[in-house]
């Protein structure tokens, strides 16, 4: 009896010195960080301008190639291809970021602003011969990267304390803030800037250079190589634990190794299973309705705006406040949601839509103020 309650207190010291040194990265910071240190503060100001960088030249695109179509040739019926193609694009980062930027995610954002430079090249070869076909074909390299591109704001939670993690999201949301002004007004300063017969180019051009601006903000980040990166423990504790009893550590060595492949198996769930479940299918729905709205309605505005008499200055107002309408409700329908839960986030982006397809009937097209008020209604729902 002796015997076995001396080899049961070895058990529990082999335990309790395993437990000590299963300390990570996250619990150390969760202890001592109580403001974010110097160098997570130029990690986070990178990304943060990564992320303006790359929602500025999606603005200018989504704002203006409408308009850089017509002007190479297209007509109306051809316009709205090039946003068409544009967001169809963006199914590819779904693929791409599983495979390559979850695991490297320096690696994976470069080549996402690799497309963007290619497609702001193409963009020019396009204005340069008049090509609309070539224009459409632009949007696609320039969809996929910002597809990757949205993917920075998870990653700034990675690079802070996890107790700064909202203040993190928020920082990055604002500079979508910033590219709502930003993109439409580089597309409408750049206007004829070498030429009449390349009116959009500039626009094109300056795609290629926030594409560039962006890789650079992403070089200069320091993501962490894992984010349960275990703490080295002195050698002497590795040590003493090497003289505990051999037939105990078997046990745990056994145990531990079907504890995880129990693990492993109860988190893998086949695509089809997850693809049934009311939990999906329902979110997809409202998701892809509020796209195919999207989708709809911006590919068209700004040409109706034209041809009802408005300038480009007051269409280029309409859709940067609807941009603007996009990215404020980012700073509190995280805590919405946890307060008061899914379903009533959804009724007000229901509410919203509603309003904007009624002012549709009953305002006054002719009317700035009936475009900008539905384009705000739109943007935040």
């Amino acid at each position: 009896q002796q015997c076995t309650k001396a080899h049961r207190e070895k058990e529990k010291r082999t335990i309790r010195n395993e437990k000590d040194d299963d300390i990570t990265v996250e619990d150390v910071k969760n202890v001592t960080a109580t403001h974010l240190s110097f160098e997570e503060r130029f990690h986070l100001m990178c990304l943060v301008s990564a992320y303006a960088f790359m929602m500025s030249y999606t603005t200018l695109i989504v704002g203006s190639s409408t308009f850089v179509v017509l002007s190479v040739g297209g007509n109306s019926a051809l316009a709205p291809f090039a946003i068409a193609a544009f967001n169809t694009s963006w199914v590819f980062h779904i693929f791409y970021y599983s495979h390559f930027v979850q695991k490297r995610k320096k690696f994976g954002f470069l080549v996402g602003t690799a497309f963007g430079s290619l497609g702001g090249i193409i963009g020019c070869i396009a204005i340069s011969i008049s090509s609309p076909i070539f224009l459409i074909l632009a949007s696609v390299p320039l969809g996929i990267a910002s597809g990757i591109g949205m993917y920075i704001r998870f990653a700034a939670v990675e690079i802070v304390s996890p107790q700064f993690k909202e203040i993190a999201i928020t920082l990055v949301l604002s500079g979508g803030c910033i590219a709502a002004f930003l993109g439409p007004e580089t597309a409408l300063g750049t206007r004829d800037v070498f030429g009449d017969n390349l009116t959009y180019f500039g626009a094109y051009l300056m795609a290629g250079v926030f594409n560039i601006l962006q890789a650079i903000s992403i070089v200069l980040v320091k993501f962490p190589s894992s984010p349960t990166q275990k703490i080295q423990e002195p050698n002497h504790k590795h040590k003493h634990k090497q003289q505990d009893g051999v037939q105990g550590s078997h046990s745990d060595d056994d145990n531990n190794n079907s504890n995880n492949n129990a693990t492993s198996t109860e988190t893998k769930v086949p695509l089809t299973t997850i693809c049934q479940k009311r939990t999906f299918w329902i979110p997809l729905v409202f998701a892809t309705s509020a796209w195919v709205l999207m989708a709809l309605l911006m590919s068209v505005f700004r040409i109706v705006m034209t041809q009802l008499g408005f300038s480009p200055r007051q269409s280029l107002l309409v859709i940067e406040l609807h941009f603007l309408g996009m990215f404020l409700p980012g700073f509190f329908t995280g805590k919405l949601i946890a307060r008061s839960g899914c379903l009533i986030v959804v009724c007000a982006s229901v509410f919203f839509f509603a309003i904007t397809v009624l002012r549709g009937f009953l305002a006054n097209a002719d009317s700035a103020v009936f475009w900008i008020l539905s384009q705000i209604c739109f943007g935040v729902g």
